[in-house]
């Protein structure tokens, strides 16, 4: 029965490790401050979404082909102005702050998904303690 339990309790973990590896597809593809500036500069940019950060910007390009771009680049008032210059649709938004919480947003997702791993873990224990007991017991009378 040990070796079901461990047997057991080595595929749940696998499996919750696997499943939390998975990563999603980006939507967009990532790009460099000069390919940014040489696409304004040549007018192939429609929209651009910028999110202000504190030290840099988190840009988000759409072109006439239809692509989209994303790039994070450092604070660049110029960018900006020439892209309005060029008559680019330009939404600027600040980047909203984060919860104190978030920052550990990984280790609560873990521990949730995990809990009734832990629960079967214990009831385990559990049951191969009270079967110990019930020998013993057995075994003094």
């Amino acid at each position: 029965m040990k070796k079901l339990a461990l047997l057991f309790l080595v595929v749940v973990l696998a499996l919750l490790i696997i499943g939390g590896c998975s990563s999603e597809e980006q939507e967009a593809d990532a790009i460099n401050f000069q390919q940014v500036l040489a696409m304004v500069q040549a007018e192939q940019v429609v929209t651009a979404d910028v999110v202000v950060k504190d030290t840099s910007y988190f840009l988000t390009i759409l072109t006439k082909e239809g692509t989209k771009f994303t790039s994070e680049m450092p604070k660049d008032e110029g960018l900006l102005r020439s892209m309005q210059g060029k008559g680019i649709e330009t939404s600027i938004s600040r980047a909203p702050n984060l919860p104190w919480w978030t920052a550990y947003s990984g280790v609560l997702s873990i521990l949730f998904i995990s809990f009734p791993v832990i629960i079967l873990i214990i009831l385990i224990l559990i049951l191969i303690y009270l079967r110990r007991i019930f020998e013993v017991i057995k075994k003094q009378q």
